[in-house]
């Protein structure tokens, strides 16, 4: 495929959106569509490249099933959906996490801390500024 097709392909794919109504429990996803999945998750862009959100992959049958009669009106996605994967995001923007999220940044990319400071001070300020409400619908975006 030429550069141009596989961008149209990947427009066309992108554009049609559909809402799963139930799965098959005898189809799964295979493993390495699957690690895909969950490698697009975690390269997935955010505001500041915080990432303010966890994926939890459930493994456990009895979680799932848990989860399912919590829901009772998806309780079947929940029981036949071959994989169960749970979006989580932060509530708030704590130093200790910016503190964490800047000394990953230091090591990957060996930098000492003058080099990421203005950087860290404007995502600092931001995290003790702004009111929690803000950072929630932040977190949610």
């Amino acid at each position: 495929m030429q550069s141009n097709d596989i961008r149209q392909h990947l427009l066309n794919q992108m554009n049609w959106r559909y809402g799963t109504k139930g799965f098959d429990p005898e189809k799964k996803v295979a493993e390495e569509d699957l690690n895909a999945i969950l490698d697009a998750m975690r390269l997935a862009p955010s505001s500041f490249g915080l990432q303010p959100w966890r994926f939890i992959l459930v493994e456990s049958a009895s979680i799932r099933q848990q989860m399912a009669e919590a829901v009772p009106a998806n309780k079947a996605k929940f029981e036949n959906a071959s994989h169960l994967i749970i979006l989580a995001r932060l509530n708030n923007l704590s130093q200790d996490y910016v503190d964490h999220y800047f000394n990953l940044v230091k090591q990957v990319r060996l930098q000492d801390h003058a080099a990421v400071k203005p950087f860290y001070d404007m995502v600092s300020n931001k995290g003790k500024t702004t009111p929690k409400d803000a950072i929630n619908m932040w977190t949610a975006k």
